[in-house]
Parts: C-alpha cells; structure tokens; sequence
C-alpha cells in the first residue's frame, strides 16, 4: 500500500455527532507540493479519551478532485 505522511491535523470536538470544523487555510506546499493532481488520503476519526481513536470515514482524492467536487455537489466519505 501507499504512505502518507500526515501535514495537518484539525481540532478535535468532544461530544458531538454532527460536528462543525473551522475553516483553515493549508498552503498548497505544505498539502501537496504544488501538485493539483497528487492524491490526498482524508481521514475523520471519533475522538476516544483512552488514545485508541477510530476511523470513522475517509476520502482518496486530490485538490483537483475536491473542486471539481465542489462544483458537482460533494462528495462522499467511506467507512
């Protein structure tokens, strides 16, 4: 399989099922090098107090592939 190396990680939101993340801002260097194509591995995770915190969905895609996304209506994150 392919690695990855984590570049950001988002604040965690105890206790809610339906939570809001703040928008952040991540320069293109930091995310992908500049390469609109390379591919992204996107994880969300359920927060656990005992450290062992559990995918709960993710997304393989690239910065081209999130706006075109955005323009088509979403996509979608699999468990």
């Amino acid at each position: 399989g392919s690695e990855y190396d984590v570049v950001h990680r988002s604040e965690v939101i105890k206790n809610n099922l339906n939570p809001n993340w703040k928008s952040e801002m991540i320069d293109l260097r930091t995310l992908c090098d500049g390469d609109l194509d390379m591919i992204l591995k996107l994880d969300v995770y359920d927060y656990e107090s005992d450290g062992k915190n559990e995918v709960i969905g993710g997304i393989e895609t690239s910065i081209n592939g999130l706006i075109n996304a955005k323009g088509g209506g979403g996509f979608d994150i699999t468990s």
